[in-house]
């Protein structure tokens, strides 16, 4: 489905996707390769992640450009100030930029109806990286962890930002054990 959206600078908001998947299919189909199987995987895993990452920015882009075109359509209340915010998005992927519109009126604070919509969190790890961390933390030291986690992620969490995520999930597990009705054997 072709689309006319450009993403902020003028792009179509998945060209910079597009444009890396070109490069991996030339560099493929060339004789810069790798010629073993390991070394050909580990870079096709390596680039294909750059390529995902970029697709993902890319919905994001769409995503916002939706928005845009809406609000422009919509008009607006005379009292809500509309203004173009980024905020960063770390996840398995790597770094991404999300650009949404804040609305605010008067002395409230601005709500950005796309954060809601995509679910994001408060903070900048997205809710699978996360889960990842905590996993992690499962089995090993901090060290550890945040090496696993730069090792088979794009994304990067810092030792005490991974201590403070895991700290968080262990509470959310907590809460969720507290909320289920206890089992029917001891109701009896």
């Amino acid at each position: 489905m072709a689309t006319t959206a450009q993403a902020r600078g003028g792009r179509a908001p998945f060209s910079a996707a597009q444009n890396q998947f070109d490069q991996l299919l030339g560099w493929l189909r060339g004789d810069e390769a790798p010629p073993t199987h390991g070394k050909l995987e580990e870079a096709i895993v390596e680039r294909g992640t750059e390529l995902l990452r970029q697709l993902m920015q890319g919905r994001l882009d769409l995503l916002f450009e939706r928005e845009r075109s809406e609000l422009a359509r919509a008009g607006g209340e005379p009292a809500v100030q509309v203004r173009a915010r980024p905020r960063q998005l770390e996840n398995q992927l790597g770094r991404l930029v999300v650009w949404r519109h804040g609305f605010k009126r008067g002395e409230a604070p601005a709500r950005f109806p796309m954060d809601e919509t995509l679910n994001l969190p408060a903070d900048l790890y997205s809710h699978p990286l996360r889960e990842r961390v905590a996993d992690e933390a499962r089995r090993g030291a901090w060290q550890q962890v945040v090496e696993h986690i730069d090792e088979r992620t794009a994304g990067h969490v810092p030792k005490r930002q991974a201590q403070e995520l895991a700290v968080h999930a262990a509470q959310d597990f907590e809460a969720v054990y507290e909320q289920q009705p206890p089992p029917a054997h001891d109701l009896l």
